[in-house]
């Protein structure tokens, strides 16, 4: 594996010492002309390239944009580090407080787009026409065991209740496979979409998942990370829960409850009760109360 000093140093970059969301795996650096770029040398797949690549050719409108991509420039295999456009602006997040409104409908807009540009690079061949349903499956049970465990040791689940959560999910996935599981982003929220200073949203980190609630999950998604990252979370839940309501209306209401409660153990199990430096110490009692409420359907 070619090393951070060897990636500098061929391509004639200079590392900022800035790790984004902080990561070390994703840095900006500096080229020659003080370009900002973006350098990301780890967890990379083949299909993120693609749809990267993909994106930049596209002449289909939609409602975001995405980072150029400098280096690979074919999508033929996985490469050992990608070089992508700096995006100057602001983290959608960091308008949750004043502007909550505006920024959920921003991300629910892009869930909808990016639906449509999955099925358009199906249809171009660029990645597989379905996900694997193994793979699906087996995500699906990992994270919900690893997540739990947490909630069920500190007693705030009982068993009973945490098995019925998972029952109701794979009979949902047992009865329709095909359209249960589908690919999505998982990440289109309040850090990874940067709004530009020109005010165009700008998707990061293109992938596609294969998740539970194929045309709801990434909606879902967008929703529990409000719920962690508002920095009042009681006064945000008025606006989270009419768009939580809403989504039943358009969707199978069990579908989305259960998947809504995986997403919420998630956001209870591991990011709650596992200290997520997102919200403080005084929050988490709030923030507990509420996870717990949503996964056992009583908003």
């Amino acid at each position: 594996m070619t090393t951070l000093e060897a990636i500098l140093n061929q391509r004639q970059l200079v590392d900022t010492g800035i790790k984004l969301n902080g990561r070390s795996h994703v840095r900006k650096v500096l080229a020659n002309d003080e370009q900002a770029l973006v350098l990301k040398t780890d967890k990379i797949d083949i299909h993120q390239v693609a749809l990267l690549l993909a994106a930049s050719k596209s002449t289909t409108s939609r409602s975001f944009s995405t980072q150029k991509i400098f280096h690979p420039d074919n999508a033929s295999q996985p490469p050992e580090y990608l070089l992508l456009e700096y995006i100057q602006g602001s983290e959608l997040k960091e308008f949750y407080r004043d502007r909550l409104a505006e920024a959920l409908t921003i991300s629910e807009t892009i869930c909808n787009d990016y639906q449509i540009f999955i099925k358009e690079c199906q249809a171009a061949e660029i990645i597989p026409s379905k996900p694997n349903n193994e793979v699906a499956y087996s995500w699906l049970g990992r994270m919900f065991h690893r997540w739990v465990r947490r909630i069920i040791e500190r007693k705030l689940l009982t068993e009973n209740e945490a098995f019925s959560i998972i029952s109701t999910l794979f009979a949902l996935a047992d009865e329709d496979p095909e359209h249960f599981f589908g690919y999505n982003h998982g990440n289109i929220h309040g850090e990874h979409i940067i709004i530009a200073q020109d005010g165009a949203p700008y998707l990061l980190d293109l992938t596609i998942e294969p998740r539970p609630g194929t045309a709801f999950y990434d909606h879902l998604r967008v929703l529990d990370f409000a719920l962690l990252a508002h920095p009042d979370p009681e006064s945000a839940l008025p606006e989270i829960v009419a768009r939580l309501k809403k989504l039943k209306t358009q969707h199978n209401p069990t579908a989305v409850q259960a998947v809504w409660a995986f997403r919420c153990i998630g956001l209870l199990g591991a990011d709650i009760l596992g200290n997520d430096t997102r919200a403080t110490a005084s929050d988490y009692p709030v923030r507990e109360q509420i996870a717990l409420a949503m996964i056992r359907n009583q908003y």
